[in-house]
Parts: C-alpha cells; sequence; structure tokens
C-alpha cells in the first residue's frame, strides 16, 4: 500500500519541526554563577546545644552571573526583581531532600536582559524552615558548604532563558557571621 502524500507531508514537517527544536536546545547558553560570599546568622562560635543565647538561622548566598557571550540574555525575573517561578526554580539539594528556597536578582540594568559583558548578582536566602528540612540546621556553615548543591530547574520548556550553573568554591568563598557584640542592649 502506497502512503498518502498527506501523510507524508506530515512526516516531512514534523520531522523539520523536531530538527528545530533540538538545534534551539542545543543553542541554549549555559553561564556559571558563582558564589562570592555567604552570609550565617549564626556567631562564628556559636554552639546551638551548648549556647544560653538562641538564635535563628538564615543563611544569604550571594552570586555573581556573568555574561561572557555575545548576545544579551534573558533572565527569568519579575519585575520586582523576584524570580519567576511560573518559569523556573533554583532548589537546594542535600542527599534525596530538596527545598526551593527565596529567590531575587539584582541587576544593574533595568528589566531583566543582562548585556554582553555585563553581570548581574543572584541572591539565595535559606530560611530556617528549608533548613530544617534539610537537616542542615545547625550544621557547621562549612559542612554546608560543601554537601549542598544547587539546581537551575527549567518548568517552561520553551523558556530563552539560559541555564545557570551555581558554583560555590569552598575554599575561597568569603563567610560572614553575625557578631555576638549585636546582642548587647544599646540602652544603657
Amino acid at each position: 500500500m502506497k502512503p498518502s502524500k498527506l501523510t507524508m507531508s506530515s512526516c516531512i514537517i514534523a520531522l523539520i519541526m523536531l530538527l528545530c527544536a533540538s538545534c534551539s536546545l542545543a543553542s541554549r547558553k549555559t553561564v556559571t554563577a558563582k558564589c562570592y560570599n555567604i552570609s550565617d546568622e549564626y556567631p562564628d562560635d556559636y554552639n546551638p546545644s551548648n549556647d544560653s543565647l538562641p538564635y535563628s538561622r538564615t543563611l544569604y548566598f550571594h552570586f555573581m552571573l556573568y555574561n561572557d557571550s555575545k548576545k544579551s540574555l534573558l533572565l527569568p525575573i519579575n519585575n520586582k526583581g523576584l524570580i519567576d517561578t511560573s518559569s523556573v526554580a533554583i532548589k537546594v539539594c542535600y542527599g534525596e531532600k530538596e527545598v526551593v528556597p527565596f529567590c531575587s536578582f539584582g541587576l544593574k540594568s533595568k528589566g531583566n536582559v543582562v548585556n554582553p559583558g555585563d553581570s548581574a548578582w543572584i541572591f539565595i536566602r535559606l530560611y530556617a524552615v528549608p533548613l530544617r528540612r534539610l537537616g542542615l540546621y545547625n550544621a557547621p556553615l562549612d559542612t554546608i558548604i560543601k554537601k549542598i548543591k544547587l539546581q537551575y530547574v527549567r518548568t517552561i520548556s520553551s523558556n530563552n532563558a539560559p541555564d545557570i550553573e551555581f558554583l560555590i568554591d569552598s575554599q575561597n568563598v568569603k563567610r560572614y557571621y553575625r557578631s555576638r557584640s549585636e546582642e548587647k542592649s544599646n540602652c544603657d
């Protein structure tokens, strides 16, 4: 039995669409966001089991994303500088556990485009509840830095945003801790 012209043309159109889709995915840019510093709400010498002062813990990760390409990059952010969770998510993973932290972007220009040669800050905040879910709430900061993994997850396949690889170099990242002097009263 001979294939009909309609079936043959449908196959050709489907093949062309498949090739176009695979080419656009292959050309998607991957950019690196490097962690420059991490701020911890715990004092450096804090031991939750032996210390009389209770502290709530929040971690702040500060990443810098550089656009070293010749094209502008579209970042998935809304008009308030927050990540557009309808198109992507950033997950923090530890073993089989994962949480979605609070994320925001800091761009030099208005809008959500990073021009060639420009950069953008990505701020990721891990509050107490996600840290507890990961089982890392009372872990030393160095342990957290070495064990967690940040993943950029695309939820809409047609999004033109680049893929982002998050890097934390445990040897070179600056660590900032809460000072115990912040606990003293200023009402003397």
